[in-house]
């Protein structure tokens, strides 16, 4: 438990819980095999592999991938440079910006916007409460739930209900 910031240049590598009060900025990888607890940001240029679950009060801000086998809370900001992959549930309370792809197992609540230069492929649902932008392919398996505007370049692909209010 560190109340403060936790400034890593090389790997973190913690077996079961990582909790930072303020700020986590990792130029290497983030290798948690439980819980990630952070109430200010977390900065990765490299992964973040959690078992567990991430919970961020304010900004994720990953460069390459963000691999998590359990929940994905971000009360702010998630921006992932690279693949996003969750087991279960990824849960973003403003924006999601994904410039690559974004696999969710289970659930894909956003109550902002959610950016993605790449493929969706969701097996849950998909509730977003604003804009829901794909460049390419948004694959769902599930329901579509978004309150404002679906706009997607490539192909959509839904095997249950899209509900669109804009």
């Amino acid at each position: 438990y560190m109340s403060s910031n936790a400034v890593v240049t090389g790997n973190v590598d913690v077996q079961q819980h990582l909790n930072v009060a303020t700020d986590a900025i990792v130029t290497g990888n983030v290798d948690v095999q439980t819980d990630l607890n952070i109430v200010g940001n977390v900065y990765a240029s490299s992964n973040i592999v959690t078992t567990g679950n991430v919970d961020v009060q304010t900004n994720l801000n990953v460069a390459a991938d963000a691999i998590v086998t359990g929940n994905v809370y971000a009360s702010s900001n998630a921006v992932v440079t690279g693949n996003v992959d969750v087991q279960q549930n990824l849960n973003v309370a403003t924006d999601a910006i994904v410039t690559g792809n974004v696999d969710v197992q289970s659930e894909l609540n956003v109550t902002g916007n959610a950016y993605i230069a790449s493929n969706a492929v969701v097996t849950g649902n998909v509730d977003v409460q604003t804009n829901l932008n794909v460049a390419t392919d948004a694959i769902v398996t599930g329901n579509v739930d978004v309150q404002t505007d679906l706009n997607v370049t490539g192909n959509v692909y839904a095997s249950s209900n899209i509900v669109t209010t804009g």
